[in-house]
């Protein structure tokens, strides 16, 4: 595992690091480390997870595999190959090749090419809406929480209408003065064993000037491990110093009690902000709701969520999914339905769905790329299905349903 808090390569820096012929690392699991400049040249196979946008950023990642031991080719064609596996991208060979000619490689453009063998199970196709239906869907404009930007209405966003707008000063961290904490010294070696190490420097520094007589916990450097919900330093620096500040004096004569709970301390203040957070935010969003600055309306003007797919790609050979009873679906937007798109509750709702008499026809949203509702939280709620109902004559939708399904 390497990245910004794991690095077990370094343990083997000693024998001469990857390149080293006694070193028995075979499989390395990153996140963004091979995006920082990580190097090694004897890596032959990049398997991405993530659906990264970033065309820059794609390429350089897949430029990490290609580089040859020693910078010379073997002339043994397993040996001078790589090979990328990557999730639903079939314009990637395309992004690299234009990358490589960006960065002045045209030569290693036509060295990227697509193994053979996967060109028929990843063969895609375009299938549009259902003729009865496609009218309809194309002037169908879905609801969506929007902002005022100008005289133009677009999309809210989290960090820029919400987060940025939460009142930081009125977090409630009082409750967190009065942690219990374990006076045990064994509890610091306890926790020390699962801490990261920048984490773990905090700790041990904290320590040692325990040690020396002196108590100077540095709250910035703790503050800094609340970045990924806290964007603002200074603020996070605020209420780690008054935690820290009122423990201490709680624990005024025993301060090594406090230097032994740190992470214990932080884990807290971490859930307290989190949940202030997300009641700060949910304050703000009402309150642009009251005073007309947000609205959930219809925008006609196309806003890339607000409106449903002109088509879905979907693979040549794969299995149509089916009602409960075996039969075809008949009131599905698009056709086929692929049978990997609905789990098995999923494939209930949608059998009900297409058997209502007042049903026009019934879609299945797709998950973090179709419609979507940005809340005051961060993550977007992209519902299950988006179904239509008619007025009795079955000409044309009337009104237009969103349905989310639980267990």
């Amino acid at each position: 595992m390497k990245s910004a808090e794991i690095d077990e390569i370094k343990d083997f820096e000693d024998v001469g690091g990857l390149l080293a012929r006694e070193c028995p690392i075979r499989y390395i699991i990153t996140k963004q480390a091979l995006q920082e400049g990580w190097d090694c040249s004897f890596a032959y196979v990049l398997t991405i997870l993530t659906n990264p946008h970033s065309k820059t950023a794609m390429t350089q990642l897949v430029g990490r595999i290609l580089r040859q031991p020693f910078a010379r080719r073997t002339h043994v064609s397993e040996l001078d190959e790589s090979c990328a596996y990557c999730f639903q991208r079939k314009d990637l060979l395309d992004e690299i090749r234009k990358g490589f000619k960006r960065e002045g490689l045209e030569e290693m453009q036509g060295r990227i090419v697509k193994d053979v063998a996967d060109l028929d199970t990843a063969a895609l196709r375009d299938v549009s809406p259902s003729r009865k239906f496609r009218n309809a869907a194309a002037n169908m404009v879905l609801p969506a929480f929007v902002i005022r930007d100008g005289k133009d209405w677009r999309l809210v966003s989290y960090e820029a209408d919400i987060l940025s707008r939460v009142r930081w000063q009125e977090a409630e961290v009082s409750p967190l003065f009065k942690l219990e904490l374990n006076p045990e010294e064994k509890r610091d070696v306890e926790m020390r064993a699962g801490l990261t190490e920048a984490l773990s420097g905090f700790a041990r520094r904290a320590a040692e000037e325990l040690k020396g007589g002196t108590v100077k916990f540095d709250f910035a450097y703790a503050a800094a491990h609340l970045l990924d919900m806290m964007p603002n330093p200074w603020i996070g620096c605020e209420f780690v110093d008054r935690v820290f500040d009122k423990l201490l004096e709680k624990w005024k004569g025993k301060e090594k009690v406090v230097a032994n709970n740190l992470v214990f301390i932080l884990e807290e203040l971490r859930k307290r902000l989190e949940a202030e957070r997300d009641r700060l935010a949910e304050a703000a969003f009402n309150q642009m709701l009251e005073d007309d600055s947000m609205h959930f309306m219809v925008v006609a003007r196309d806003l890339g969520t607000n409106r449903l797919p002109k088509k879905l790609e979907v693979a040549k050979s794969v299995p149509k999914a089916t009602r409960l009873d075996g039969s075809q679906f008949e009131m599905n937007l698009f056709d086929p339905v692929p049978a990997d798109s609905l789990n098995s509750l999923e494939r209930e709702v949608a059998s009900f769905l297409d058997e209502q008499s007042r049903l026009y026809f019934w879609y299945r949203n797709i998950p973090r790329r179709g419609h979507y509702v940005q809340g005051w939280q961060k993550p977007r709620i992209y519902a299950d299905f988006i179904f239509t109902t008619n007025a009795g004559d079955k000409r044309d939708y009337r009104n237009v349903f969103v349905l989310e399904t639980k267990g």
